[in-house]
């Protein structure tokens, strides 16, 4: 039997249909597989913790200097400099033993604003550090401020703070900096945070000289400060 063109056309239209269906779903499909992929990388990267504190690969200082350094989990450690440091946010807030504290209690001293929480173990690696300098610079006119982001608020942070003790230089040591409770709210203030630990530099006149993301190295952190004493 011989087929006429019609009926050629007729049949390559049936075949050509159902291909294109299948290149619609795998292209839908790939779409998807990729969106899930992402998702779970965002969310991977801010819950990830280092298994140990990374070495930054460089610090300049600038107008938009940076110094980044890359744990296992890949995510970048930063500190900023700001050339044209902004005033820190003035706010009111909470300490964990429920007494209001305000910005004004810290002006003219040199302050680290450090934002983190119990659950955060990067945080647990710069705790010890933050309790030395504190007790290093205090005599200095130089404060930590511990911002606390539980969700839970001083039920969880004011145990944590009242019961933890930390390893510095041999000694079991207890934070003995003020620590507040933080939200959302707060962090916006600051221009967001991302992820924790962040942490910011206050010069004597209350600016917001250096923006610390992630853990650094020591040596960095302390340089840091010693800039803005």
């Amino acid at each position: 039997m011989v087929h006429g063109p019609g009926s050629s056309a007729h049949k390559m239209k049936k075949l050509y249909i159902p291909a294109l269906v299948a290149v619609a779903a795998l292209g839908l499909f790939a779409i998807a597989l990729g969106t899930t992929r992402a998702i779970k990388v965002v969310t991977a990267s801010r819950i990830t913790s280092p298994r140990s504190a990374p070495s930054p690969r460089s610090a300049q200082q600038g107008s938009s200097a940076e110094s980044a350094a890359d744990d296992d989990d890949g995510a970048p450690k930063v500190i900023r400099f700001a050339s044209n440091p902004e005033l820190m946010p003035p706010f009111l807030v909470n300490d964990v033993e429920g007494n209001v504290r305000s910005t004004a209690e810290w002006r003219g001293k040199v302050v680290i604003v450090n934002f983190w929480a119990t659950w955060c173990e990067p945080c647990k690696i710069e705790t010890p550090w933050m309790i030395e300098f504190q007790k290093k610079y205090a005599d200095k006119g130089f404060t930590i401020l511990g911002v606390a982001m539980d969700d839970e608020g001083a039920s969880v942070v004011g145990p944590f703070v009242a019961k933890e003790k930390f390893d510095v230089d041999g000694q079991s040591l207890p934070i003995p900096y003020p620590v507040v409770l933080g939200n959302d709210d707060l962090g916006t203030k600051f221009g967001g945070i991302m992820g924790l630990p962040t942490s910011f530099i206050i010069t004597r006149d209350g600016k917001i000289a250096t923006r610390v993301v992630g853990v650094v190295s020591h040596s960095h952190l302390e340089k840091a400060i010693q800039h803005s004493l």
